[in-house]
């Protein structure tokens, strides 16, 4: 359903289909909150791409229980407060998108037991404190499983302390730079 003008807010009964593996609402005129029902969907459930529409509200801890999410694509909404220490909890998570939201607060301790973890941004928020618990997963054990990790690491005096950040911007995402550590 991606890319057709959908308008309104997502209907709480696509959460109650019991065989869904994949969701796609991005890029639409979705508003509203992301329905805590969101829990209640299939743990079967790999992929969630909402990014590019109007969601407010925050991200639901009920997000944690998705434990075969692969992909969570909850970029360029007017998302806020700070991101669920639950979404830690998700061992398989491959892809995490949320820039482009109004997040803040630190990245949860949490993240750094991500170990499937490949691409991370969170560039365009308000998160600040270190990101070390990421980093110190990349180590050389793992080498380098982090692919791309973008975050709001270039302002001086950095908000952000970010080790292994591939790519680093200015808090509104206009500019960035290809970091080489």
């Amino acid at each position: 359903m991606q890319t057709n003008a959908l308008l309104g807010t997502i209907p709480r009964e696509l959460f109650h289909l019991k065989n869904l593996t994949f969701i796609d609402l991005s890029v639409n005129e979705l508003t509203g909150t992301i329905p805590s029902e969101l829990g209640d969907v299939s743990r079967d459930l790999e992929t969630i791409w909402i990014g590019l529409n109007n969601l407010t509200g925050i991200i639901p801890s009920e997000i944690g229980l998705l434990t075969a999410l692969t992909t969570l694509d909850l970029s360029d909404n007017e998302l806020e407060g700070t991101i669920p220490t639950e979404v830690g909890y998700l061992s398989h998570l491959v892809y995490l998108e949320l820039y482009g939201n109004s997040l803040t607060g630190t990245i949860p301790s949490e993240f750094g037991v991500l170990s499937t973890l490949r691409s991370l941004n969170i560039a365009s928020n308000s998160i600040t404190g270190s990101l070390d618990a990421i980093c110190d997963n990349c180590n050389v054990e793992n080498l380098w499983q982090l692919h791309s990790f973008w975050a709001d690491c270039l302002m001086d005096p950095a908000e952000v302390e970010c080790s292994c950040c591939t790519i680093c911007c200015d808090e509104s995402g206009s500019t960035c730079i290809l970091q080489y550590n």
